[in-house]
């Protein structure tokens, strides 16, 4: 882990930082560093180091009703796809009674405030990068938020491949996921999802 800045006490847009919050830590022992921030609105919320430091997040998320009001008054959009896709990706962020939470705000992807909020911003940049019904949002690093720069329109196939849980091994200069591997040496991924999960060199996970 390289050196940590400490942020105790700056303030970031809404946010003021209390302290370090728990870390969250990646399968491949990576630390990413959280900090406990208050929010303007009172609410207490854990938020990635360097999304604060990079702007990305500038409150927890959370909304007052009058402005909720707003913006379903004002795009009449409410029973759309797309409507339903920004939800999502809110809830996925910043609700931590929805399932999919644990596995994205949890570990500290969010969504960038200019999308987070304004469903008009998140509308237009969707229009503008090939937005089809038939096609689903995807985050380029998983990793990072979702934001302009970090997402596109893809079909499930090529998200399905862009997953987190997607493993990349490199062996004698030739880098693939895992489920690349198992068709390339005819063998079961599931068998060397379990040898990488066991702690096995690159060389004896790929071993036929």
């Amino acid at each position: 882990m390289g050196v940590i800045h400490d942020l105790t006490g700056k303030q970031f847009g809404r946010l003021a930082v209390l302290g370090r919050g728990s870390d969250y830590i990646q399968k491949n022992g990576r630390h990413r560093v959280m900090w406990s921030c208050r929010c303007d609105c009172g609410n207490i919320v854990d938020i990635l180091g360097e999304n604060l430091r990079k702007g990305a997040s500038q409150s927890c998320g959370c909304y007052r009703h009058d402005k909720l009001s707003e913006i379903k008054s004002t795009h009449h959009e409410t029973n759309t796809k797309l409507y339903g896709v920004w939800c999502s990706i809110k809830a996925r962020c910043y609700n931590r009674n929805s399932k999919p939470y644990k596995s994205y705000g949890g570990r500290g992807i969010i969504m960038c405030d200019e999308w987070r909020d304004s469903y008009e911003k998140f509308r237009e940049w969707a229009v503008s990068s090939g937005y089809s019904s038939k096609l689903s949002i995807d985050r380029i690093d998983n990793n990072g938020p979702y934001s302009p720069d970090n997402c596109r329109w893809v079909d499930m196939r090529t998200q399905a491949n862009n997953r987190r849980s997607n493993v990349y091994l490199t062996l004698c200069g030739e880098t693939h996921n895992i489920t690349e591997w198992a068709k390339i040496i005819d063998i079961n991924p599931k068998v060397l999802f379990s040898r990488y999960y066991s702690g096995k060199s690159v060389e004896d996970i790929l071993k036929k």
